[in-house]
């Protein structure tokens, strides 16, 4: 005998009850001297496929029992039963049961289980964008807006680029990265990420101006975007609200034109 006298315990719940059980175990090699072993579980009004391993020295490798499938009943004569297990040959395990989710007859169900106790072999990054800017990523899989979801192989290292579209800047990453660098994810679970673009150029035409009095537009080759309003009414204003540190206003300036006056104020947040 080579582990604990009497046996090593795979799994004790917490939560036993009267009338809670767990048997039908079945048991594949890992390929490194241990096992994973799997089993059905019954706890109360909870039919589970449950999963642990266990290396050649009798110590338990992952940080708990993986339920492989939990199925939740109304009555009795639903549920999971009868696992089977055979080794993927790479350390990791394909688990199948007998399972009566449909409520009409038993079907049968399969799962890989990774070495690591991970289900989901291909884990799916998803990215949005908030703004005008997009955003690629590293194995290519990823050009959003267009293609902004994609499942990668357990463990790639996914790095994502993002390039502000013109009069926008990129001002941060949200949810599995963060800051305004490059964002590199490790593709161990499912993964989303959000890209904030803000605009940072106004041109005269944009409805964040508001404009009182009497104003007009005109073409103009040599200006941004080929065009200008203008004014001579006196009291005329253009109002513009931002979020920021500075502002830079550009303007025609000739010997009939430019005058102006320029205000600024600001709200304190706390």
């Amino acid at each position: 005998m080579l582990w604990t006298p009497g046996g090593v315990v795979i799994y004790i719940p917490a939560d036993w009850t009267a009338g809670c059980w767990r048997g039908l175990p079945t048991i594949a090699s890992d390929g490194s001297g241990g096992a994973i072993i799997a089993w059905h579980e019954t706890l109360c009004l909870d039919f589970h496929i449950q999963a642990h391993r266990i290396d050649a020295n009798g110590n338990l490798l992952w940080s708990g029992a993986k339920t492989i499938y939990m199925l939740n009943f109304e009555n009795w004569g639903t549920g999971t039963s009868r696992p089977r297990i055979v080794s993927d040959g790479s350390g990791g395990a394909i688990i199948t049961w007998q399972d009566y989710r449909s409520g009409t007859d038993y079907d049968i169900y399969a799962q890989r289980i990774h070495e690591s106790g991970t289900i989901n072999l291909f884990p799916t990054l998803s990215v949005s964008v908030n703004g005008n800017g997009s955003v690629n990523s590293s194995p290519a899989g990823i050009n959003c807006p267009g293609d902004c979801s994609e499942a990668y192989a357990l463990g790639t290292s996914v790095t994502l680029t993002s390039a502000p579209n013109s009069g926008w800047g990129f001002y941060g990453w949200e949810g599995a990265c963060t800051g305004t660098g490059a964002c590199t994810v490790n593709m161990t679970t499912d993964a989303s990420v959000t890209a904030n673009f803000r605009q940072t150029w106004f041109e005269e035409s944009d409805p964040a101006i508001v404009y009182t009095g009497t104003w007009s537009a005109s073409a103009c080759s040599s200006c941004s975007n080929g065009a200008m309003k203008s004014t001579s009414q006196t009291g005329a204003k253009a109002d513009f609200s931002f979020s920021g540190t500075g502002v830079r206003w550009i303007a025609a300036k000739t010997s009939k034109s430019g005058k102006a006056k320029v205000l600024t104020g600001y709200i304190l947040q706390r």
